[in-house]
């Protein structure tokens, strides 16, 4: 889920039964009471915690998806620094194009299926996955042969010839992504090891095939065959290593039970489609094909900022799932999640902020430069994101799903109020304010519903702690950004006094998250 995509003197959030030695997602509460035995609920979702507590193997999944995605991270960096210098402005723009084109068309197959299996606790497991199987193979059927269709449409709406195949070839990866379906079944069970392993196969494979292609002069087309090839070889690795048939079953009472939470996401993911598609045909339209590629640059750069987030999301809820009955459990975790996800976003947005006049010309060249106001500003709204960012997943865990509907649709009105106007008036300059103007509107839709679910909750009290550790780093890295000081040596220093403020200012937290990992890694 994007993030359009919660605190005491302690230094943690504390609930009345957080008591020091007593750990609320091993099933044990204060005062010798009996809690449901969350041990119980592991063993039944095949968790193998061996001699981990649940706490401690969540916190392995997050170490694990964490080194994962830094890794990936990386790969995926690499390919975003290469791939415009190698193709063009002009070629990444319709890159750009078709991948706005693409997260529409994702939106429309968002039904909530990984969700509802991961979420699950059916006797009958395979059958719970060949329903749930069944789901995914209806929409991304129906999916394949509406991109085919809508292909012609889409390089209607550009005035681009090229995207016609561009768009007709992509509807290749909707088979892929059915077969990756196997991949559930290891995210129920919190096999972080082997399902990154089985992930890593996509963005390295797809990174080598289009960065090679790139080279070899196919310009736009070397990315889609590098998403093909990386899809369709997870497809076969997880296919290879699915304990289930994979038969879909359809179930019209299942249909019926699951698509009252589908509806829901449905309408979320298309909404924040649908903004998206509309800023890219809007930058195209009002500007030129050089906005849309400054939005695809500032897109791909700025991803960096929520890789922990997604890393902590992605472990976070088969452990919510299995803590539902625990809301003091709940609000701890939310709390938590959140300063880690802010303790990574907001040093990485500030360091995007600080370093991209310097950064992007030098590695892109001076026809990128146009670009560097764009790249800052979804930086900084992309920090914005971050506060409670994952208050979906508790809205899931307690059976209600209507409230990411509501912010779907409040993304689309803030769209029409906030960005429309701006781009239209001031151009690429409007266009990358407006982006924190949706920001902050989808923060207050969001505040709504999480002061309902966990009480008072404050994302001003939340954003002054995250800054603090950043402020000393930031400042300094704006002095040497001033003198005629090596890139290389500037971003060393802001990383140094950065981690050095974190261990400072946030030793608590630090320290207990060491804890974690050290009874995670045994």
């Amino acid at each position: 889920m994007p993030a359009q995509v919660q605190v005491a003197a302690s230094g943690v959030l504390r609930t009345p039964d957080d008591v020091p030695g007593v750990d609320p997602l091993a099933g044990d509460l204060p005062g010798g009471g009996a809690a449901p035995a969350s041990a119980g609920a592991a063993e039944r979702r095949g968790i193998a915690l061996g001699s981990r507590t649940l706490r401690e193997h969540a916190t392995r999944g997050v170490l694990i998806s964490g080194i994962w995605m830094a890794a990936m991270g990386l790969v995926q960096t690499a390919r975003n620094f290469v791939l415009p210098g190698v193709v063009g402005p002009e070629e990444y723009g319709i890159w750009g194009a078709l991948l706005a084109f693409g997260a529409l068309l994702a939106a429309f197959r968002t039904t909530g299926t990984n969700e509802v299996f991961v979420g699950q606790d059916e006797e009958d497991q395979e059958l719970a996955f060949r329903r749930v199987f069944a789901i995914e193979v209806s929409v991304n059927g129906a999916l394949t042969v509406l991109t085919i269709a809508s292909a012609p449409l889409l390089a209607l709406m550009y005035g681009d010839d090229r995207l016609l195949l561009l768009g007709m070839a992509s509807a290749l990866a909707w088979p892929a992504q059915t077969l990756q379906a196997p991949l559930w079944v290891l995210a129920r069970r919190m096999d972080f090891g082997r399902l990154r392993v089985i992930q890593a196969i996509d963005p390295v494979l797809g990174t080598v095939v289009a960065v090679g292609l790139a080279v070899a002069g196919f310009g736009a087309w070397s990315i889609v065959l590098g998403i093909l090839a990386g899809a369709w070889a997870t497809a076969i690795v997880s296919v290879a290593l699915c304990p289930f048939r994979l038969r879909p079953k359809f179930d019209r009472v299942a249909l019926r039970r699951y698509g009252r939470i589908s509806v829901s996401l449905w309408i979320a993911a298309v909404s924040g489609a649908v903004v998206g598609l509309g800023l890219m045909v809007l930058a195209q339209r009002s500007i030129d094909g050089r906005a849309v590629a400054a939005v695809t640059l500032a897109s791909n750069i700025t991803f960096f900022a929520a890789r922990l987030d997604q890393a902590v999301s992605t472990v976070l809820y088969p452990a919510i799932a299995a803590a539902q009955d625990r809301p003091d459990v709940l609000r701890e975790t939310f709390g938590k999640a959140n300063r880690v996800g802010l303790a990574w976003a907001v040093p990485v947005a500030a360091g995007i902020v600080i370093f991209a006049p310097q950064l992007i010309p030098a590695v892109y060249g001076d026809e990128w430069r146009s670009a560097v106001g764009v790249v800052q500003w979804f930086a900084v709204a992309v920090a914005v994101a971050h506060l409670g960012t994952n208050w979906w997943q508790y809205e899931l865990v307690a059976g209600d799903s209507r409230p990411l509907a509501v912010n779907g649709i409040g993304a689309l009105l803030l769209f029409v109020v906030l960005q429309v106007p701006p781009i239209l008036i001031w151009g690429l300059d409007g266009l990358a304010v407006s982006m924190l103007a949706q920001a902050l509107g989808q923060l207050a839709i969001r505040t709504v519903y999480v002061r309902r679910r966990f009480g008072t909750w404050s994302p001003l009290r939340l954003t002054v702690r995250s800054l603090v550790p950043v402020l000393p780093a930031s400042l300094v890295g704006v002095g040497l950004t001033t003198l005629s000081v090596p890139l290389v040596l500037e971003l060393l220093v802001f990383v140094v006094l950065l981690g050095a403020a974190t261990v400072l200012f946030e030793r608590a937290l630090v320290r207990e998250i060491g804890g974690y990992l050290r009874g995670a890694v045994r």
